[in-house]
């Protein structure tokens, strides 16, 4: 499924690193719960003033085999934005892998 995922920047480059990236943490995710059928993933990113530097939002929606869907998007709180891509990835697939865990075992 991970090659049918959806990726998408707003106000950031499209970079080879950070697809592979985002891609990786899919794959994680997948491992952890198998029936994933699709996946939209955006990045949107916000400049900082005075300094040079931006901050990082992440959405995940995923589309589960048995029809139910997960948003992990943490638009627009602040509080999830973060400098530090890495930190905003884990944020926002964290925040997914709570979601299938609850949802995994509820009734």
């Amino acid at each position: 499924m991970n090659d049918n995922a959806r990726i998408t920047f707003e106000g950031a480059e499209r970079s080879p690193y950070l697809v592979q990236q985002l891609r990786h943490a899919l794959e994680r995710l997948e491992r952890f719960y198998g029936d994933v059928v699709s996946a939209d993933i955006r990045v949107r990113t916000f400049p900082i003033k005075p300094a040079p530097s931006e901050m990082y939002e992440i959405g995940v929606e995923l589309r589960l085999r048995d029809g139910r869907d997960v948003r992990a998007d943490r638009f627009p709180a602040p509080q999830h934005c973060h400098r530090d891509f890495h930190i905003a990835l884990d944020s926002a697939f964290a925040g997914a892998r709570h979601q299938l865990r609850d949802g995994a075992f509820s009734a």
